[in-house]
């Protein structure tokens, strides 16, 4: 019902496989427009320059079931990940598009230290979470 992923700052993914650039082109036109192509390069570049640069993990995607919305599965799953994290003291940074999370994550501690606003887009919060302000 619940799933996130999280990556050390550190991370890079590799260079993708011919077979995966392959794959990818064939499915270009179904992700995006010229205009969506060029919004996701934008948030990519801008993105990088508010990113800390110390070590960290970063928050990518959490996802829960429509179903199961608004019963605490995802606050339940993301504390038990944050708790980890916090005996490690490791901060937790994200970016969330969506006004609707930003109360969400507050609530888990995370603090907005920045926002990017993207031509004729979302704003996006960008947000840290210390092991030092944790709310669990």
């Amino acid at each position: 019902m619940v799933c996130s992923s999280c990556f050390p700052s550190e991370y890079k993914p590799g260079e993708p496989t011919d077979q995966e650039v392959k794959d990818l082109k064939s499915r270009r036109a179904f992700w995006y427009t010229e205009k969506g192509l060029w919004r996701s390069v934008t948030l990519s570049r801008l993105d990088e320059e508010k990113t800390p640069v110390y070590p960290h993990m970063r928050l990518g995607v959490v996802g829960v079931r429509p179903m199961a919305q608004g019963k605490g599965v995802g606050s339940e799953h993301l504390t038990r990940r944050l708790k980890m994290l916090d005996e490690a003291s490791v901060p937790v940074y994200l970016t969330s598009s969506n006004p609707r999370n930003v109360h969400f994550y507050e609530r888990l501690g995370f603090k907005v230290v920045d926002r990017i606003q993207l031509p004729e887009g979302p704003v996006i919060h960008c947000m840290l979470r210390n092991h030092t302000t944790k709310r669990l």
